[in-house]
């Protein structure tokens, strides 16, 4: 029947799906494994609590450094460089809404004081969170490309950074 061969082919995708996540390495790999998948819950659920790695190690039920080798495999980068960036992003998220101080969106993203987290900005963004918005927007053409690409203006920005720095991570790029 149509059926059958519609959940056939369902099932050939889901594990085509599968064997494309174990070459990758990137937060959907994470989420499928059940230990990554409840740290980085948490990280997404509380971006304002000051995680360590010992403390997400504990909401994965793990030692903390198989938690961390376990993370940097799959994720390919540390648990606290994640937790920066997606604070960043849901900073850059606040930002634009504009009817926030900026200690007020520090404070939502986990930093006690908005020095702290405009250097924290600068360094994993490339740019003041001053600057993120003005260039972000005008750069950008004020399409809203952070709604439907996420870290896609971390990208714009870390482009402009000096080759000395880090350089941007492909898998959150897309």
């Amino acid at each position: 029947m149509i059926v059958g061969n519609s959940e056939q082919s369902d099932l050939g995708q889901s594990s085509l799906l599968a064997s494309g996540l174990e070459r990758n390495k990137g937060w959907l790999r994470g989420i499928f494994d059940p230990q990554m998948g409840a740290a980085l819950s948490a990280i997404h659920d509380s971006v304002n609590t000051p995680w360590t790695v010992e403390s997400l190690a504990e909401a994965a039920g793990m030692s903390r450094s198989a938690f961390a080798a376990r993370f940097r495999e799959l994720l390919g980068q540390s648990p606290l460089e994640y937790a920066t960036e997606w604070r960043m992003q849901k900073a850059m998220q606040l930002l634009e809404q504009r009817d926030k101080k900026l200690i007020d969106v520090a404070r939502s993203v986990g930093y006690e004081s908005d020095a702290a987290f405009s250097k924290a900005f600068k360094r994993v963004v490339g740019a003041s969170p001053g600057e993120y918005l003005k260039r972000g927007f005008e750069d950008l053409g004020n399409a809203g490309i952070t709604q439907h690409r996420p870290y896609a203006s971390l990208k714009l920005f870390r482009s402009e950074r000096p080759a000395s720095r880090v350089p941007y991570r492909s898998h959150i790029s897309s």
